[in-house]
């Protein structure tokens, strides 16, 4: 028999069954139940950090981020898809805050706790978010 190492449902059902409120879902990584001016605040202290600073050129460090950039490339891309913003919408305020705010309030998406932790540790500009959203 598996043990359930993760509680995601469980308790929610259980107070459902006895009768109790439900309440919005939250999970470890951010996004559910999180208000669009929460969404902008840097990140929660039970997020850890990156797992390396923030670099470019060539080494681990830079790697881990180019992944990141690609990463967030393709869920600005995504969500830029089903609004009527385009992603370059991330443009007018190009600061972490700014990504978080637009993400949430353009585009109906909620970035996760790790993700806005990343933004915040990036040097997050104009030049820097077109370099993010020209990368393949």
């Amino acid at each position: 028999m598996l043990e359930c190492q993760c509680d995601e449902l469980l308790s929610e059902l259980t107070n459902l069954r006895a009768g109790g409120r439900r309440q919005p879902h939250r999970i470890a990584g951010g996004g559910g139940g999180v208000g669009k001016a929460e969404a902008a605040r840097a990140p929660s202290s039970s997020c850890p950090p990156p797992a390396f600073p923030y670099a470019e050129g060539s080494g681990p460090a830079s790697v881990y981020w180019e992944w990141f950039r690609r990463a967030l490339a393709t869920r600005l891309r995504a969500a830029a898809a089903t609004s009527s913003a385009g992603p370059d919408a991330v443009l007018k305020e190009p600061t972490a805050a700014g990504v978080c705010r637009t993400c949430a309030d353009v585009f109906g998406l909620r970035l996760s706790e790790a993700e806005v932790a990343h933004l915040h540790s990036a040097p997050v500009s104009a030049e820097w978010l077109r370099g993010v959203l020209a990368a393949a």
